[in-house]
């Protein structure tokens, strides 16, 4: 080969090699992370949306498309139109722990590039989505003081509702004055919507995760279908919530206490007037978490069981949901407890990417069997004073579970059998015994197959009851036997529209029927039921909005001849009457004249002038 042969060669792979590199070479986009207000951002937290934009060195001769990796894997694309060099993505969500698919927090993320000829890269820090807090019924923010301990060891900001660090205080009974007046949970709602706001407003989330205790569940589904504006929830992780209500909340509400809320805990309210109306998940994912500390009937004075002593299973799950664990523990413990914190909660908190299933619109599922109580003996003891409740048990009852609610949690306890002796009560075998204020049992026994007749409950002061003595609430749950069926025409009438209460009973005939009435304003109406066939039957027509308790009790009689005691709390919530059509076109035609005859007027006046 001849030397120019060669030299002429080389120089072909020289400009060939020149060629290719400079076509593997690749010049630097540049990539601009965008917040909802088309901000230029480099932090964020996990849950915000953002927008990614990309900047070409020059224009393009034609639309050119732009591919944005996270890991190395697709997460949202953009073009670049003809004669344009830049472009922006629709929204992207970041949500999921710390925006990756492997749930493994990584504070700073690499967000790359690329198009055609050309690449880059930019770099942005993010941070865990803050968790709000919301405590139930008799209770306060300190309830989650061992959580945000929890979550502070995972790297995430806990805000207790209520806490002052934000406007905002949940309401639903005072300890200290079980008399007090509570919130509703509708105006619960709207605080929690108030320091959600402050939560968001201080960390610049998008979004938070809802953790609620007990009744404090209630309120968040109540927010999330009725105050929620934006996705502001990316999932609500409920603790003991009676989605179907809870037969202990209508005890406390007999004696007035920490009223309204627990007269909105009774399964009647939840089932006929909460759950029908409030249905709307706003595609957030619902979970929840129950206790099953009691499965023996004989041991739950006023729940099914398996049972937190407070919630049943069946009254957790009474809307769709993700049951993410039932441990043994007490309703309160459900808030304080690290290891079902650690099991059940954190990897919840800790959804990755794509690990967050919506959930469907939450339809009322859950029709409770009607409990079977006696009335609830309520009063107050002075110190160094007792006193004696006679409950009937009719025959056929397989099992009595005496419940009671003590304020002071010091009285003592003494139940004399239908045989005239005097029962040894044991704590390990048929009793619990709640050692927490904020519960709504205190002590409870059960009998099984007693023996029917007048059993009595004698509750003395203690040395530990306090000078000014112990408020209480007594009552029984039983398992068989008659049974009572009372129910009300209509769950929400308006102002003076009658409503017509009833009352049958299976297994024996009704001797006295009553309805002790809570209204609004506190006060009390009595309302005596009439016998019409089989039923008893009574009107009440509401005076006042808002709502009203009411425990209806019976006596009666079994064809054997045993005395019955049975009653039902029910609720009914009166709306505003509507403006009768009289009334109505009067304030259409005062409109219409004061239109017609104040333009006239300001003429009149202006000529005087």
């Amino acid at each position: 080969m001849k030397l120019t042969q060669v030299i002429s060669l080389v120089s072909v792979f020289v400009e060939l090699f020149a060629s290719t590199s400079a076509h593997a070479q690749t010049s630097a986009l540049t990539v601009e992370i965008l917040d909802k207000g088309s901000h230029s951002i480099t932090q964020i937290v996990d849950g915000n949306r953002v927008q990614l934009r990309a900047v070409l060195t020059g224009n393009v001769s034609a639309e050119t498309q732009v591919d944005f990796l996270l890991d190395g894997k697709a997460i949202g694309i953009c073009v670049v139109a003809a004669n344009e060099n830049t472009c922006t993505t629709d929204f992207i969500e970041t949500l999921g722990w710390y925006w990756a698919e492997g749930g493994v927090s990584v504070p700073a993320r690499k967000i790359q590039a690329k198009a055609e000829n050309e690449a880059g890269e930019a770099i942005v820090d993010i941070a865990p989505r803050p968790v709000v807090l919301a405590h139930g019924l008799i209770s306060t923010a300190e309830k989650f003081s061992d959580y945000l301990v929890y979550l502070e060891a995972i790297g995430v900001k806990g805000y207790a509702v209520g806490d002052g660090q934000f406007k905002g205080v949940l309401n639903m009974g005072n300890l200290n004055n079980p008399a007090e007046s509570t919130l509703t949970i509708a105006e619960n709602a709207a605080q929690l919507d108030t320091y959600i706001e402050g939560v968001k407003s201080a960390t610049g989330a998008e979004q938070v995760d809802l953790i609620a205790h007990s009744m404090g569940g209630l309120v968040t589904r109540y927010y999330i279908h009725q105050l929620m504006t934006e996705d502001d929830v990316a999932q609500l992780i409920m603790l003991g919530t009676p989605n179907g209500g809870s037969p202990c909340g209508g005890i406390l509400a007999s004696p007035g206490f920490f009223m309204p809320s627990t007269l909105e805990l009774q399964t009647n309210y939840i089932n006929n007037i909460f759950n029908p109306q409030i249905t709307n998940t706003r595609g957030v994912p619902f979970h929840a978490i129950g206790g099953a500390l009691i499965t023996d009937p004989s041991l739950s004075p006023c729940s099914g069981v398996p049972s937190d002593s407070t919630v049943s299973q069946a009254s957790l799950e009474a809307i769709p949901l993700q049951l993410a664990g039932l441990p043994p523990l007490e309703h309160n413990f459900l808030a304080t407890d690290e290891a079902a914190f650690r099991e059940f909660i954190q990897p919840l908190l800790q959804s990755p990417m794509n690990g967050f299933a919506t959930s469907p619109a939450s339809q009322p599922a859950f029709a409770p069997e009607p409990e079977q109580f006696t009335q609830t003996y309520s009063g107050h003891l002075d110190k160094d004073g007792s006193t004696s409740v006679t409950i009937e048990i009719d025959g056929n009852v397989s099992v009595a579970s005496f419940g009671l609610y003590d304020s002071t949690q010091s009285l003592q306890v003494a139940v004399q059998g239908a045989s005239g002796n005097t029962l040894e009560l044991d704590l390990d075998n048929k009793g619990i015994l709640i050692d927490d204020p904020q519960t709504m049992l205190y002590l409870g026994y059960g009998f099984e197959n007693p023996k029917p007749g007048a059993w009595v409950v004698t509750l003395s002061t203690s040395g530990e009851t306090p000078s000014t003595g112990a408020d209480y609430a007594l009552y029984a749950r039983f398992i068989g036997g008659a049974a009572l069926n009372a129910q009300v025409n209509e769950f929400l009438p308006q102002v003076g529209q009658a409503v017509t209460l009833s009352a049958s009973l299976d297994g024996g005939q009704i001797e006295t029927a009553y309805g002790n009435i809570l209204l609004p304003d506190g006060k009390r109406k009595h309302v005596d039921l009439t016998q019409a066939g089989s039923q008893f039957t009574a009107e009440f027509t509401p005076t006042q909005t808002g709502l009203h308790g009411i425990e209806l009790i019976t006596t009666g009689i079994t064809p054997d001849g045993f005395h019955i005691d049975r009653a039902v709390s029910l609720a009914i919530e009166a709306q505003p009457a509507p403006l009768s059509q009289t009334r109505t076109w009067v304030i259409i035609l005062a409109g219409v004249a004061f239109l017609l005859v104040f333009p006239v007027f300001t003429i009149v006046k202006r000529k005087r002038k």
